[in-house]
Formats: C-alpha cells, structure tokens, sequence
C-alpha cells in the first residue's frame, strides 16, 4: 500500500494502546517498536518504580524530577497530553503548566464550546498549542468553534470515532484539512457504535485513501497509533499498522 514518495509526517502512539503499563514503560516499549513520538492519557500509571500516576497532582518536584529523568533515557519523547479537561479557569491553567514542566508541547481536549476563547487565550499565553479531539462526529461545530483563532488552535482528529458515528473519514479529513494537528488514525471493524479498532488494511475505514488524503494534503504532523482492542498479539497488531504507514511512504 504505497501512496507517497514523500515523507511528512511523524508515526506516534498514544499511550492508551498500552494502558495496562505504567508511562516509562509505554515510552521504553515506544523506543523498542521504533516510534519517537508518546502521547500520554492523564492519570496513567508512572511507572518505572514510581508511584503515583501522570496528572497535575503528581506534585512532589522529586518525584517529577526522577521521572524527567526516566524519559529521557528510552529513545522517546512526550509530544502531547490528552485528552485533557478542565471544569474552570484555575483547572485549565493547573493543565496548561503540567504540560509546561514536562516540556510537552501539545495540549490534546475535548472541551466545552464556551471554554474554547479561553483555551485560546492560555495556549497564547503559555505558549502551547491546543488539539481538540473528537469523540463525537461534531467535526462541523468544532471547525465553526475555531474560525476566530490562529494555527495554535487546531485539531487533533480521531477517524475511528468518526466512523463509529457514521462518517466516511476521507470526507471528513478533507473537510478538517488546515485545522490538523494531529490524527489518531484508525481503520475499525464496522461503521458502528461498538466497533472496535483493527491493524491497518483490515477493516472498513478505507485506511488508503485516509493515507492518500493526508498525503494530498501534505500533512506533516503526528500520526498517532491508538490500537483501543486489547488482543494477545496487541503487540504484532501495532507492528501490522506502523509497517503499513511506513510501506506507504506517507511517515517518517
């Protein structure tokens, strides 16, 4: 399946796939598969001997600092929290320097359409892009939501959701393009509510042409992994789906 002689964008995972290990051992198992880019989930487990878990009141600076230290010796980096929510002003800031401290540069959510002229105004401020995520099929009112505000302000599209909310993705990728910071790509057993994800190539999501369009696109963010269907060769099924984004010459 090969749809580009380029190379744009970035392979990543999101840390969910693995959600039954602490984060230093996502990050480690992430260097193992060849993948640079983590994005984490709040609350995860620390892991690598720590106790506690990855979330604004993991607030002991040594603790922090042994952490920082773990991640970076396992060949990966942390690219973006998510999906992050806050209830209030306080709650958002409280997230927007969690993400500050740990350098990550991406703050991925699912907010209130009334909170997004606030989430602008702090990713500004704080100097760190915002995603917006769907686990909806909302992808209009959510493009309409940002029609005020810059490039920091964009998506980070989830094509297994929308295909559970019967959207084509292809479409639905065409219509995001120039608001795409980052997709987690996904082909999915049915375009139904309990489908569940599949290696690349397997399913019903038309995973080429979801490559072709964001080749035509010249997308150049981060394709995250999120595999959500834990099997016994959870492993070999993400090896399937990063071998087939680099077989289509879209990733690096």
């Amino acid at each position: 399946m090969r749809v580009s002689t380029g190379h744009r964008a970035v392979i990543g995972l999101q840390a969910w796939t693995f959600k039954h290990l602490g984060l230093v051992e996502v990050m480690a198992k992430a260097g193992k598969l060849g993948i640079t880019k983590v994005q984490a989930f709040p609350g995860q487990e620390l892991g690598g001997g720590l106790k506690g878990k990855f979330e604004p009141a993991m607030v002991e600076e040594s603790n922090r600092g042994k952490l920082r230290d773990l991640l970076r010796t396992n060949g990966s980096e942390l690219v973006s929290l998510g999906v992050v929510n806050a209830e209030d002003e306080p709650g958002w800031r409280e997230l927007f320097a969690f993400a500050k401290a740990f350098d990550v540069p991406d703050l991925t959510v699912e907010p209130p359409a009334g909170d997004v002229p606030l989430l602008d105004k702090l990713s500004r401020e704080y100097g760190t892009p915002v995603s917006i995520h769907n686990h909806g099929g909302n992808l209009e009112e959510r493009l309409d939501q940002l029609k005020a505000f810059g490039p920091h302000m964009g998506l980070c599209i989830d094509t297994g959701h929308w295909v559970r909310h019967g959207r084509e993705p292809v479409p639905s990728l065409r219509l995001a393009q120039g608001r795409l910071h980052s997709v987690h790509l996904k082909d999915m057993s049915a375009f139904a509510q309990d489908a569940h994800t599949v290696p690349f190539g397997e399913g019903v999501s038309d995973l080429r042409g979801q490559l072709a369009e964001l080749d035509r696109q010249g997308f150049n963010g981060i394709v995250f992994i999120e595999h959500e269907h834990h099997t016994p060769h959870l492993e070999a099924d993400v090896e399937k789906c990063i071998e087939v984004l680099r077989r289509a010459g879209l990733t690096r």
